[in-house]
């Protein structure tokens, strides 16, 4: 098994409010023989890279009842009407113990498997210096991405926003784009026609890079 510094921690962000799904909150519906959240969550813990944060803002008392049992951590982002970055913020300054960096996980992305987490882990731990690691399938950046831990604290604090466009432009030595060739991450469910395609296609649209 890794040790602790080899290890990740790893912020799954279940706090957005699911307007595009309209009633419902995406989270919650069914998946294969569970909830959409809880299949991706036990999918992060088989990876086993590390600690789960689990990020909560909306509907928080029904998404953490949906975990409780799982060996996860939780943080309720009271922010989470400002978008993805403040839930990473709020995250970024409860994590504990001296890991590699963290892997920001998106909860609405069900076809990424334990062993694509593992991948996008072995390709960082491969780096010959410290970047911000973002997946990219067929010109388009995807989720989850990894941030080494120099880097936390600046994100805890408001003053880098990792992954962003505007990083990647502006500070090219500080990211890496990865190629990856499955379109699992770049897969997410907003709206009821993708939760449609989900469940009766292989992959569904398109995921937004936070």
């Amino acid at each position: 098994m890794a040790s602790v510094l080899q290890r990740l921690d790893v912020l799954m962000l279940a706090a957005g409010q699911s307007r595009r799904m309209g009633a419902e909150n995406k989270l919650l519906m069914p998946f294969r023989s569970t909830t959409l959240i809880r299949h991706v969550t036990e999918q992060l813990i088989a990876a086993n890279l590390g600690e789960v944060l689990v990020v909560t803002g909306f509907d928080a008392e029904r998404v953490t009842n949906e975990l409780l049992d799982l060996p996860v951590r939780f943080c309720h982002n009271s922010d989470y009407e400002m978008g993805q970055m403040s839930s990473v913020r709020a995250g970024c300054r409860v994590l504990t113990g001296p890991r590699e960096g963290m892997m920001v996980a998106l909860s609405d992305m069900p076809f990424l498997s334990a062993e694509d987490y593992c991948r996008l882990h072995r390709r960082f731990r491969a780096q010959s210096a410290p970047k911000i690691l973002i997946p990219d399938y067929a010109g388009e950046r995807g989720n989850p991405i990894i941030i080494p831990r120099e880097f936390i604290a600046d994100i805890a604090k408001g003053t880098m926003k990792a992954g962003c466009r505007k990083l990647v432009r502006d500070h090219p030595e500080k990211t890496e784009i990865f190629a990856v060739d499955s379109s699992a991450y770049i897969a997410d469910i907003d709206t009821p026609g993708d939760y449609e395609h989900l469940l009766n296609t292989a992959l569904a649209a398109r995921a937004p890079c936070c």
